[in-house]
């Protein structure tokens, strides 16, 4: 064994440019998300399992609610009897029944008969036949007024299914009491048809005479309303005056259009007019209806010969020679006259005009209030022609109800005990021998699974709401990754110094955790091994760093040139870990200055071996989201793959900021870290299929600060095995958390 090294180290990497083929590892199992995956029979397993003092729980307070029940109800009897209903046909005719008072179960299905008549079996009237029949029975001892009501208050009945018995049971705390109810029940049953139809046969003729009576009243009455309204409302003068009314609106629109067209004649003819008034040269255009058109066209005719004599004079003169001035006066007399004529001609255009728009708008309102009368003349119809048709459907309805009566009362002459229903008694009850409430073993079963559906939803409940892993393979099917491996618990108040355990306890348990990760990610299994590697989480305090710098170190110690990139931004750690100067240079100052020939300065050599690291700090000049946007990042990672073996880089949690799926896209491998405790399932979940869904190469899940010492959730390994090294001692001087 090397003495600077804790195992034989690996093959060197490839190349940097090598393509990285990534793991056969997809999108994580949809199926294990939510309810579904909370069902699935194994985790069920689980949550019983871990969860199994919660359903013991509710199982015994399911079966003591059981016990406690049967311990205070008070058992009870039933007895049954049975009886038969059947309905009578008519006798005489096959006519709809005739009395009115009652169902016409001639229309109605046998069941529906049947129905109804139970319904009415558990009225009034029934319980006082029944009352009636326990105390004029001599079989057995009399009864007492409270035996009598709990009696009457357990009566059941219900039909048996496609047959015309009907099951008349009575409930009681005592046997004897139960079967002298059920007999009862079906006597009064008896009882109650027999007096039900004898009531309604000897009512059926006399109440249809009365109500023929009230119909012909109300015919009469509403026939003398029908007079009495068209009388009242003037149905004829009504639609005569509408019809005058649509005549004279007609003619008042007839000429209303025809003013219209004269009052858009006259105002093109003044339209003509004013353009003549800016140029008089246009006075033979004007239209023939113009008026003084003549008068115009004379004067402009004139005016401008007088123009045209005085400009062959100016031909051979000067303006002041006397003929060009005498001329140009003329023009000048002229030119007023022209003026004159066209004012004349508009003043009469506007006149016409003024005196059509007047006419037209007197048409218009004649009209509109032609069309308000008519219109409200039309409403009135409407509602007079509404109420007399309401009139005349009442007529109608009571015109055929009158005759509807008059053809019953024939009916109920012939037979007037049509389509009643008998019943008989089949078969009596008898004294039952054993309660038939409560099942003892039944409500106890019922309590104990009752307890354990409950204590299993609690567990469930408290599962869903702590949502966390419940081992590797749950980890693994969740996430669709491998478990690249589990860190125990390093137990210390110095965080900083356990972010440099593997170099610090070279022996221990975590420097041989974070050798066999990178053992697996370095496989030889792989097609191309990766060259740069990203650290990430779903949340804070989740170990990331520390699994950083630990990878880092381990790397490193197999004689592999190793290079670890502070890419936290916005709350570096890996200089706190590894104590840099605050004058160390800071990447985030160096990438926003974009200068790629400055990144040679940026590495610190650290004590182990083949170990560098660039450190970083917040910056208030440059933005970390804008920098991580540019392309001197893709050139630092160029450069950081061409002068090293191994690059890992410690990015932001993705639950806070992208920073990390930005990342994802310039290395060969994520790793996510998680911590029992303190990682949420669904927010893991979601961020492996953020990085899934944009292309990233995914290598597994590292699982932090796993507590080896008890039965642990996540392993079967039991870490308090050891090898006999002297433990490290943690120094207790920094205290900043990573």
């Amino acid at each position: 064994m090397n003495p600077n090294n804790d195992m034989t180290p690996p093959p060197p990497p490839p190349p940097p440019s090598a393509p990285y083929s990534g793991t056969p590892y997809g999108l994580p199992n949809q199926e294990d998300s939510g309810l579904g995956g909370m069902l699935s029979p194994r985790r069920l397993l689980s949550v019983a399992l871990r969860k199994w003092y919660l359903i013991a729980l509710a199982t015994v307070l399911g079966g003591s609610a059981a016990w406690y029940y049967l311990s205070h109800i008070t058992p009870l009897y039933i007895a049954n009897s049975l009886i038969e209903m059947s309905v009578r046909r008519p006798r005489i005719t096959a006519q709809r029944g005739a009395i009115s008072d009652d169902t016409d179960y001639f229309s109605l299905s046998t069941e529906e008969v049947f129905n109804t008549r139970i319904q009415k079996f558990k009225g009034t009237r029934m319980r006082e036949l029944v009352a009636q029949h326990l105390q004029s029975d001599t079989n057995h001892p009399p009864l007492s007024n409270s035996q009598i009501r709990e009696i009457l208050r357990g009566g059941q009945f219900s039909l048996m299914r496609r047959t015309y018995l009907l099951s008349v049971a009575c409930v009681s705390t005592d046997p004897a009491l139960s079967s002298l109810g059920a007999n009862a029940y079906a006597e009064g049953a008896v009882q109650f048809a027999m007096e039900e139809n004898r009531i309604a046969s000897d009512n059926a003729v006399a109440w249809l005479e009365q109500q023929t009576l009230q119909q012909q009243k109300a015919l009469d009455k509403i026939t003398k309303a029908i007079t009495a309204f068209r009388d009242a409302k003037r149905i004829d003068a009504s639609e005569n005056e509408r019809a005058a009314l649509q005549s004279s609106l007609t003619k008042t629109g007839e000429q209303l259009t025809q003013i219209d067209n004269a009052r858009i004649l006259a105002g093109k003819l003044l339209a003509a007019v004013k353009k003549v008034t800016l140029d008089p040269k246009n006075a033979g255009d004007l239209p023939d209806s113009t008026p003084r058109r003549e008068e115009i066209v004379e004067a402009v005719s004139k005016w401008l010969l007088a123009i045209q004599q005085r400009d062959a004079l100016m031909a051979r003169f000067t303006p002041d020679h006397p003929d060009v001035v005498a001329r140009s006066k003329n023009i000048a007399v002229l030119g007023e006259q022209v003026a004159g004529a066209i004012k004349r001609a508009q003043s009469t255009a506007e006149a016409n005009l003024s005196l059509l728009e007047q006419q037209t708008a007197g048409l218009r309102e004649r009209m509109e209030a032609q069309t308000r009368a008519a219109t409200e003349l039309e409403g009135r119809i409407i509602r007079i022609q509404a109420e007399f048709g309401e009139l005349e459907r009442e007529r109608n309805v009571a015109e055929m109800s009158y005759r509807s009566m008059l053809t019953r009362i024939e009916e109920a002459r012939i037979s007037s005990d049509e389509n009643t229903t008998t019943v008989k008694i089949v078969e009596r009850a008898f004294q039952p021998n054993s309660p038939f409430t409560p099942r003892r073993m039944r409500i106890l079963l019922i309590g104990l699974l009752l307890g354990i559906a409950g204590g299993m939803a609690l567990a469930l409940l408290v599962e869903m709401i702590e949502d966390r892993f419940i081992g590797t393979d749950d980890l693994e099917r969740a996430l669709g990754l491998p478990v690249l491996g589990l860190v125990p618990m390093l137990k210390g108040k110095n965080r900083l110094a356990i972010g440099r355990i593997a170099d610090l306890d070279r022996f221990g348990h975590g420097a041989e955790a974070y050798a066999g990760i990178r053992t697996k990610i370095m496989s030889p299994s792989a097609e191309s091994r990766p060259a740069c590697l990203l650290i990430t989480s779903a949340g804070p305090s989740e170990g990331k760093t520390i699994t950083a710098t630990n990878l880092a170190i381990s790397f490193a110690r197999t004689g592999v040139k190793t290079l670890l990139v502070d890419f936290d931004m916005r709350r570096p750690k890996v200089k706190s870990v590894f104590r840099l100067s605050e004058e160390t240079p800071c990447l985030l100052d160096y990438l926003g200055q974009g200068k790629p020939e400055n990144f040679s300065s940026l590495p610190q050599t650290m004590d182990c071996p083949n170990l560098f690291v660039i450190g970083n700090h917040a910056s208030q000049e440059f933005s970390a989201a804008e920098t991580l946007g540019n392309k001197i990042v893709k050139d630092f990672m160029a450069w950081a793959r061409s002068s090293y073996d191994v690059v890992i880089l410690d990015s932001p949690p993705f639950g806070v900021v992208s920073d990390s799926l930005v990342l994802a896209g310039m290395v060969d491998g994520v790793v996510f870290v998680s911590r029992p405790g303190v990682t949420h399932r669904h927010a893991l979940r979601n961020v492996v299929e953020e990085f899934s869904q944009a292309g990233a190469p995914l290598l597994g899940v590292v699982v932090n600060a796993v507590n080896f010492g008890r039965i642990s959730f996540l392993s079967n390994y039991d870490y308090r095995y050891g090898r006999g090294y002297k433990t490290y001692k943690y120094p207790t001087a920094a205290k900043e958390g990573v």
